[in-house]
């Protein structure tokens, strides 16, 4: 799964999304594992209950699948700040954090 996990970020991280659907499915087909169709899964399937695996990342420290929805920081809105320091959490700004400090890691 982690090597699944690596495959699916390194080199189908820069790919557009009719590429990505295309890797997507290619490597759900050389992995050939079972599908479960939840937002969570552990490491011998592949979850499939959203489009890709690019919506979802593997939890090294819970041994499973995790879709990103589910790691999205609900928001509290804070009135005292300025509207250009507003940062709402979504699916997209919580991959992007994820991945930058797994990089910095590194």
């Amino acid at each position: 799964a982690i090597f699944i996990s690596s495959l699916c970020f390194s080199l189908g991280g820069p790919l557009l999304e009719d590429g990505r659907i295309r890797f997507d499915d290619y490597l759900k087909q050389i992995a050939a594992l079972g599908a479960a169709k939840t937002d969570t899964c552990k490491a011998g399937e592949l979850p499939t209950s959203k489009p890709t695996l690019f919506d979802y990342y593997f939890n090294v420290e819970e041994n499973e699948w995790n879709s990103w929805s589910l790691a999205v920081e609900p928001y509290v809105h804070d009135p005292e700040r300025l509207f250009n320091e507003i940062l709402v959490p979504t699916v997209d700004t919580t991959r992007a954090t994820w991945l930058i400090e797994h990089m910095i890691r590194i």
